[in-house]
């Protein structure tokens, strides 16, 4: 499957940029839970983004913050005033909170481009640019585009983040090469307004904390399967940061496995069961081993053909993320993470822990 994927990550091409007038004009989404620590750095990536001012607009969508998010915005406004933002409260009606809030400010927006993005975020300079070229090559009702991390440690929990991230945007991308994408990320994704108000945006997905992204987009998939494109471009990319602590690792990704669940595609179903029970045979294979010495020999190669084809994977992703990849802390995670998968899969049956809110399964 690894293999499959890193052919469409090769075949997808590097989104050819270009001159252009910059025309689009675009509705930037930021639902924000108690970020006031990371929203500075945000507005202030928003605010150096090379594109008139004119043609944007920055939505930030309170959803019930006790923390200092708020004073953080408003400072930064009255020291920028030139970024034209506006603050309004989450109107909740369903499970998902995101959801919802990524509704109330598109009800709000003057634009008919859609942008979101998250509020831990960072976005480069040519950000709105690629967007708008995007637009013109393609004609799209949907735009996806990479995210990665910045700053990453050199810790095991920073480390093990950075290996699965990569892989997944990898996937991503490799899946929209091979014609068959079945996933997106929130953080940096783009949509054409009209086409979500005719979809009737995320209805049907209510029930899910999640899923703001790729449930949208295999909504737009059905309707317009030739219109949906992601931007395989260095320039186009949202960094954002790691966690800081296993426990919201753990509820991060569990979060993530709990939408599974809804996937309509059946490359995606399948994706996941193969992943869950590739580590799933890894684990009992390692357990195994230990109490009938004699399969020790069909394990280790076991694990030595999932290291191989992680690397095989991983290294596709060299040029556009350009991050190094250290051989120990690839090694260790290789090894950790079927244990974290198989966890997290199970986990995920349970419901989970997200800003500070418990969601059931």
């Amino acid at each position: 499957m690894l293999f499959f994927f890193s052919m469409g990550y090769r075949r997808l091409s590097i989104f050819p940029s270009s001159e252009n007038i910059n025309e689009s004009k675009f509705s930037i989404l930021i639902p924000f839970r108690n970020e006031g620590e990371q929203l500075p750095g945000l507005l202030q990536s928003l605010d150096q983004l090379d594109y008139p001012k004119k043609n944007f607009e920055v939505w930030m969508i309170n959803d019930e913050s006790s923390d200092n998010s708020l004073e953080a915005i408003h400072t930064f406004t009255s020291d920028n005033p030139n970024l034209q933002i506006r603050i309004i409260d989450n109107n909740r009606k369903t499970n998902s909170a995101k959801k919802d809030a990524i509704l109330s400010g598109i009800e709000l927006s003057n634009f008919n481009w859609i942008i979101t993005t998250d509020a831990d975020c960072r976005v480069p300079e040519n950000w709105l640019k690629l967007y708008d070229q995007a637009i013109k090559t393609y004609e799209p009702v949907l735009l996806a585009a990479p995210v990665g991390y910045t700053n990453i440690k050199n810790t095991v929990l920073d480390q093990i983040q950075f290996f699965e991230f990569l892989s997944l945007q990898i996937i991503t991308i490799g899946a929209f090469g091979l014609g068959k994408p079945f996933m997106c990320n929130g953080a940096n994704l783009c949509y054409h307004k009209t086409t979500f108000l005719s979809l009737n945006g995320f209805e049907g997905n209510e029930d899910f904390a999640g899923g703001d992204d790729l449930f949208l987009m295999e909504k737009m998939l059905e309707q317009y399967p030739k219109s949906v494109h992601f931007i395989k471009h260095k320039d186009c990319m949202v960094n954002t940061k790691t966690e800081n602590s296993w426990n919201a690792f753990f509820s991060q990704r569990i979060r993530w496995a709990a939408k599974s669940g809804g996937y309509k595609k059946r490359i995606g179903k399948l994706t996941g069961l193969i992943v869950f029970f590739g580590n799933l045979t890894l684990v009992v294979l390692l357990l195994s081993a230990f109490f009938y010495p004699q399969i020790w020999a069909f394990a280790l190669l076991s694990i030595i053909i999932k290291i191989l084809a992680d690397l095989s994977l991983i290294v596709n992703g060299k040029v556009l993320f350009n991050r190094p990849i250290v051989p120990l802390f690839f090694l260790v995670s290789s090894l950790i993470y079927p244990f974290l998968n198989v966890y997290i899969g199970f986990q995920s049956f349970f419901g989970f822990t997200w800003k500070e809110r418990r969601y059931q399964k």
